[in-house]
């Protein structure tokens, strides 16, 4: 039975900022290579050589200068799911204000902590940035939360890097 917005499942850490530490570290240092290994073992054999292009771009759409980035006010959206022989899936999805180079985005990732059934896709599933505006209502801010808001515990949505056009 699906269960969306649960706040604070079992076995996921409650700590939410390891996640995005490690992400800003690789955005900051600027290492393909780093951020790539990070991606589940579901997306890293599903997009090869496309994944690494796209976190490329990624790294190349950030800025030079210094990642800084602010705590989330309220806890990531969380969606779980259980199955009747008790396997579960827990998807995590997050997003937070980030700095570079004298310039605002919005860093935005789906993750899996937990997925019983294919634990290949335990993992980051998807990293997106977008400008950041006073408003937070632009075209690519929209997207951005529309892409992020796509994803459900069963994959169905792709996984990989988003940014916007």
């Amino acid at each position: 039975m699906y269960a969306a917005f649960y706040q604070s499942p079992a076995g996921v850490d409650p700590a939410w900022t390891f996640l995005m530490t490690g992400i800003v570290e690789e955005l900051d240092s600027g290492d393909n290579l780093g951020l790539q290994e990070r991606f589940s073992a579901y997306v890293l054999d599903t997009l090869g050589a496309g994944l690494r292009d796209r976190v490329a771009a990624l790294l190349a759409y950030i800025p030079d200068g210094e990642v800084a980035w602010d705590k989330l006010q309220n806890d990531p959206t969380i969606r779980k799911t259980e199955g009747d022989d008790s396997v579960q899936t827990v998807l995590m999805l997050s997003s937070y204000p980030v700095s570079s180079g004298g310039k605002d985005f919005w860093v935005a990732f789906a993750y899996f902590p937990i997925d019983e059934a294919d634990p290949s896709i335990e993992g980051i599933y998807a990293v997106g940035a977008a400008p950041r505006t006073e408003a937070g209502d632009s075209p690519q801010e929209r997207a951005l939360f529309a892409w992020l808001d796509s994803f459900d515990v069963a994959a169905t949505t792709p996984p990989g890097v988003f940014l916007p056009e």
